[in-house]
């Protein structure tokens, strides 16, 4: 073992021991030649305390000599570039290209799962093209030591196959036995059987020639070549795919030479994310027949390509075939959904055509109720008519009664008006011109008649019985003898001062009175001539609000398809000063047959007397009795 800092050959200093395998080890050192550059120096370990002989050492001699000639000759990316190849103190060095990092064992221990199937294959394609390289080289070169421990990646994610050991050209042949410490070196679960068994115990090597003598002849007849590298080949990829370590060849050629199952257990069982197409072609290279095995390098790329292409076809088949399936379940949901609605739609026509059957049925009918409709309108028509009209005769008998009391009060009265005037008509004669104090007393007196006197009204009238006092006089000089004293506040009238003009004062009110009224009267019949011509004048109005009345019903019509009639008015029986007559509105309409509105023939109503307030009674003179009479 070299001791950090030692220099070799005046120009290579060790920093470090990079690894040690079972014929050599390799160290990182600094040439100082190339600026302290960091290169690789592999040491052959050859130890003579192990049984080897002269010839032994110098068959391991040129081996290291043809690895150097081997690496200085490639030229292939997958391989490190040899710088030098030198000996000293009886010991041979190697010093190459340094790879940094850990090897693909060591990173895979380090992950404890499998690499991604993706990153295997690139590598197994990479490495297949290098051993195509060496297959195809003049004379062709083996390398027989392929295993993840020999597998680096360089920093552009590159493979870097290492260690030509034992690595020997097609036109040599290696008669010697090599010692067990060369054959570890070369890993017992990587290397093909016919390679195993040159590395053997002789002592094993016989056991096994006994027991299966025909094989083992006809293996030792074929030495190692291209199907070597590939079976080792197959056996790294099974590792990183799986991170099982695969069986070793020697104890699956024993059980199956024993006619017993391979204990290979596929690669698919172990990693479920490995293909089948891709498990078969790794167990198609580490068959233990020779003849079973791939034949080139290249013919294993091609399965692989192959296997990767059915792989993809696979996929695309089961994503289109998926697809397909996605697509057939949406157009069945489409169809379903369209069906549902065609359903819908059915279910809503035969609605909509069993409302219009209805329909028609109800506007068929119409004409067979409108009669009775019409009729029973005209019938509300008549008992409102007669209502009024028996209102009215109500209103004229209260007023033939109210005359009638008033004209018996009357006439109850003017007899003790006769008898009251037959009495004072003797003393009037007589009075005489009193002296100034009686006057000042007749002055008194009808201040006195003139501040209570009041009227008292109709009900008073008919109620109270009549009682008159009469004040007499002596008439005074200048006075007529039918002038009568004037009356307290009992008396329902005033007594006129001058006979000859009191009887015009109710003849000029009455002819005021009928004046008046007949104004009132005459305005009011015009009034209603000129909405009467109005209406007639302006048609297209009254159409106009009888085509809206149609309209909206036609449009409650159309909101619910059953036609409704309302024919029923109220009848409100009030008095005939605020009975009124309303056209009853029917919001009745047909959708097809639209029948002409029916206008009830009601009589013009004559205009409707006021009930007139009694007046206040005026005050009655003995004249306007006197003239009634």
């Amino acid at each position: 073992m070299l001791s950090t800092d030692k220099i070799l050959q005046g120009r290579y200093k060790i920093v470090s021991q990079l690894g040690q395998g079972g014929m050599s080890a390799v160290y990182e050192a600094q040439d100082k030649k190339r600026f302290d550059a960091s290169v690789a120096l592999k040491e052959i370990l050859i130890d003579s305390s192990d049984g080897i002989d002269s010839k032994q050492q110098e068959m391991l001699k040129r081996a290291v000599e043809r690895e150097a000639k081997i690496l200085a000759e490639v030229h292939h990316e997958v391989f490190p570039h040899v710088i030098e190849y030198f000996s000293e103190s009886d010991k041979q060095y190697l010093v190459m290209e340094l790879i940094q990092g850990a090897d693909l064992a060591e990173l895979l221990m380090e992950r404890k799962t499998p690499f991604p199937l993706e990153e295997i294959l690139k590598w197994s394609d990479q490495l297949l093209d290098a051993l195509d390289y060496l297959h195809s080289y003049k004379p062709p070169i083996f390398h027989c030591d392929l295993k993840p421990q020999n597998l680096k990646l360089s920093s552009r994610g590159k493979i870097k196959l290492l260690d030509f050991g034992i690595a020997k050209s097609a036109e040599e042949h290696l008669t010697a036995t090599i010692t067990n410490q060369s054959f570890f070196a070369a890993t017992l679960n990587y290397s093909p059987f016919e390679q195993i068994l040159r590395v053997l115990d002789p002592t094993l090597r016989e056991v096994i020639t006994q027991r299966h003598e025909e094989q083992t002849k006809w293996v030792l007849e074929h030495t190692a070549d291209a199907r070597s590298d590939l079976y080792a080949l197959g056996a790294t990829l099974y590792h990183l795919s799986t991170a099982f370590v695969p069986t070793d060849a020697l104890k699956r050629t024993l059980e199956v030479w024993a006619s017993k199952p391979d204990p290979l257990r596929n690669p698919r069982e172990l990693n479920p994310n490995i293909p089948e197409e891709i498990s078969l072609v790794f167990l198609k290279a580490m068959e233990i027949e020779w003849e079973n095995r791939f034949a080139s390098a290249v013919e294993m790329q091609q399965a692989l390509n192959k296997a990767v292409a059915d792989i993809k076809r696979r996929e695309r088949e089961a994503a289109k075939k998926l697809e397909e399936e996605v697509q057939q379940a949406k157009w069945l949901a489409e169809q379903k959904r369209l069906e549902q609605e065609r359903l819908e739609h059915e279910n809503l026509l035969a609605v909509q055509e069993r409302l219009r059957i209805e329909a028609e049925q109800k506007i068929q009918t119409v004409p067979i109720e409108q009669p009775l409709q019409e009729a029973g309108i005209q019938r509300q028509y008549a008992e409102q008519e007669q209502l009024r009209t028996q209102a009215e005769q109500v209103w004229l008998e209260q007023e033939r009664q109210f005359a009638e009391q008033e004209r018996l009060r009357i006439k109850a009265e003017l007899p003790e008006l006769h008898q009251h005037e037959a009495e004072i008509q003797p003393q009037i004669v007589k009075q005489r011109i009193s002296e100034p104090e009686k006057q000042l007393s007749e002055e008194e007196n009808l201040d006195q008649l003139e501040s209570a006197a009041t009227t008292p009204s109709s009900d008073d009238l008919t109620q109270q019985p009549y009682r008159a006092k009469i004040v007499l006089e002596e008439p005074k000089q200048g006075v007529s003898l039918y002038t009568l004293p004037e009356v307290t506040s009992d008396l329902p009238f005033t007594l006129p001062q001058d006979r000859k003009i009191s009887w015009r004062l109710p003849v000029v009110a009455l002819l005021v009175f009928l004046v008046f009224g007949s104004v009132i009267l005459g305005v009011w019949f015009l009034q209603i001539s000129r909405t009467e011509e109005s209406n007639q004048t302006n048609p297209s109005q009254t159409e106009s609000t009888q085509t809206e009345s149609n309209q909206t019903a036609s449009s409650s019509y159309t909101a619910t398809p059953e036609p409704t009639v309302e024919a029923t008015p109220e009848i409100n029986v009030m008095p005939p000063s605020t009975l009124s007559l309303k056209p009853i509105s029917r919001p009745f309409s047909q959708p097809s047959v639209a029948p002409k509105p029916f206008a009830p023939q009601v009589k013009k109503l004559m205009p409707q007397r006021r009930k007139m307030l009694p007046k206040s009674k005026k005050p009655v003179t003995i004249d306007d009795i006197l003239n009634d009479q």
